[in-house]
């Protein structure tokens, strides 16, 4: 809804219950018909190029002031504000005597941007030109938007260079349902009990085979 304000130059409210209804409508429409000034603009004195937003300028009303970021190529020195105001041209101009270098405000700009861009791919802007212009924003600015994301890298020496690595067996659970004799056969104490039960087996067949010979030589005689 505050986008749509935005794009139509408009305002918007937000009514939390049904009996807020009748004040704040009555409050919006009479700012709506009675806007400060209309129309704004930015104009810089020189051939300095800029980049505000949000773009356009909402128009400006009682009780709401108009919040702008602005990127230039070079410090400026005054910005010309106009607009219409009761039919009539209205202008201001606004000195930077401060000149002040602040954190943040590259960061603010960069977000405001990328809003205003977004913006525009749900008015039906080119989704390519639109994603190249937002990563490259985000990139630069280090900001999370739909097509960009960030990851954390901690650069800590676990263990110096000249220290030789040492290898070892890691304990690990296993997975449910398996069975720890039938993937890795039996341990020390069954394995007795398997060992003597191959050897009763190979004795079995060596007497089995004498049995069968004596057999044989019975018959033969």
């Amino acid at each position: 809804m505050s986008r749509a304000a935005v794009q139509g130059r408009g305002s918007s409210t937000y009514i939390g219950k049904l009996d807020e209804v009748n004040d704040k409508m009555t409050a919006l429409f009479e700012k709506l018909e009675n806007p400060v000034v209309t129309g704004l603009s930015l104009k810089t004195h020189g051939e300095t190029p800029i980049e505000a937003f949000p773009s356009p300028l909402p128009d400006l009303y009682h009780g709401e002031p108009v919040v702008g970021v602005i990127k230039s190529l070079s410090p400026l020195e005054s910005l010309n504000v106009s607009g219409m105001n009761m039919g009539n041209i209205w202008s201001v101009e606004l000195k930077n005597e401060q000149n002040r270098v602040s954190t943040g405000v590259a960061t603010l700009w960069a977000r405001k941007k990328i809003k205003s861009l977004m913006t525009a791919l749900n008015l039906g802007a080119a989704e390519a030109e639109i994603r190249s212009e937002v990563i490259d924003t985000a990139l630069q600015h280090h900001l999370v938007t739909r097509y960009t994301s960030l990851v954390a890298v901690e650069q800590k020496v676990s263990r110096p260079v000249e220290q030789n690595l040492n290898s070892g067996q890691v304990k690990s659970n296993m997975p449910q349902g398996w069975q720890h004799n039938k993937v890795f056969g039996t341990s020390s104490r069954t394995a007795t009990h398997s060992h003597a039960a191959l050897i009763m087996g190979v004795l079995a067949l060596l007497l089995g085979a004498i049995l069968l010979r004596n057999t044989s030589r019975r018959r033969a005689l």
